[in-house]
């Protein structure tokens, strides 16, 4: 709970805390499972492996309930990307996405990144020595490397989405949520399996509070196109998610009732410039107001000390 495995503490003083029941050891567990701790006792060891069983049936549970009964889109989605975190030991393409081809180890994983390899683009861009001598692994390694890589990379999907209005009035009338191939996907690929590498999920809910969910549809590995007609409970934004069984290829569609979109997708392996790029300049804008704010209450200051004293500052 101390080190870095733990990515959310329980509360309390990090050097004086200890586990009190069995909740804070399950919160503790599931969490060093997604980040690769292994304990050299046996007991937490197995302690572990069943907390994990409990809490994947526990969440398709809670997973199916949100989609058939409760309509809750959002909790629909946090509860696959929480599955995805423990099956595959990874909290997000932020932590490296390497480790999810077979054979590619937390040691490995940890070299690679190290020289700036960390997506899948980054392991097609090197040749199979350089990652063999950076891996320190033998031939075939760097081969087997790419091809995976390769294979991930070939089906992905994208996503796109819009809403539907009608034509006397701009009352949304639908939704059009479209999956497709990327266009270097086929022609710079020359390695074909007979089953997909990547299966998505498709997502779609409003953010009013009933009813939300408008989509769910898993288990998709080919281009196709949805279409559903939209609720007449007021909302203001459609979520519309395509998450990736591979940690590094989710989209996401932000749809505004009067027609603005946002979008943000994971590119092979790593978030997109355009995210870092909107984080940049929304840290920039709040360091500007922030010096804004400085300025404005120095001069508030400066105002009332001279009221107080009869002088007048120019």
């Amino acid at each position: 709970h101390k080190t870095d495995v733990v990515k959310y503490k329980l509360p309390g003083q990090l050097s004086k805390f200890t586990v009190k029941d069995a909740s804070q050891k399950a919160f503790i567990l599931l969490q060093c499972i997604i980040g690769q701790h292994v304990f050299k006792n046996e007991g937490l060891r197995k302690e572990m492996s069943a907390v994990t069983n409990s809490a994947t049936m526990i969440l398709q549970a809670a997973q199916e309930y949100s989609v058939k009964a409760s309509k809750y889109g959002n909790v629909a989605r946090q509860c696959f990307l929480l599955q995805r975190s423990l099956t595959l030991c990874l909290w997000s393409a932020d932590s490296g996405v390497l480790n999810q081809i077979e054979g590619v180890g937390a040691t490995c994983t940890k070299l690679l990144r190290f020289h700036g390899i960390v997506s899948f683009q980054n392991v097609l861009d090197r040749s199979e020595e350089d990652l063999q001598r950076i891996g320190g692994r033998r031939a075939p390694f760097g081969r087997d490397l790419k091809t995976a890589a390769e294979a991930f990379i070939r089906d992905r999907l994208q996503l796109s989405a819009e809403i539907e209005y009608t034509r006397s009035s701009n009352t949304p009338a639908g939704l059009v949520v479209s999956l497709q191939k990327p266009q270097d996907a086929t022609t710079a690929m020359s390695t074909k399996t007979k089953e997909p590498t990547i299966l998505f999920t498709l997502i779609a809910y409003t953010d009013s509070p009933n009813d939300s969910c408008l989509i769910f549809e898993d288990g998709v590995s080919k281009p196709c196109s949805f279409r559903v007609s939209l609720p007449s409970s007021p909302y203001d934004k459609i979520f519309v998610y395509l998450l990736a069984s591979v940690v590094g290829f989710d989209e996401s569609v932000v749809l505004h009732r009067t027609g603005d979109q946002q979008l943000n997708k994971e590119k092979n392996g790593t978030p997109s410039a355009r995210s870092a790029s909107q984080k940049h300049t929304q840290e920039r804008s709040q360091t500007q107001n922030s010096t804004k704010k400085r300025r404005i209450c120095q001069t508030e200051i400066s105002f009332a000390s001279a009221k107080r004293t009869g002088t007048r500052s120019f």
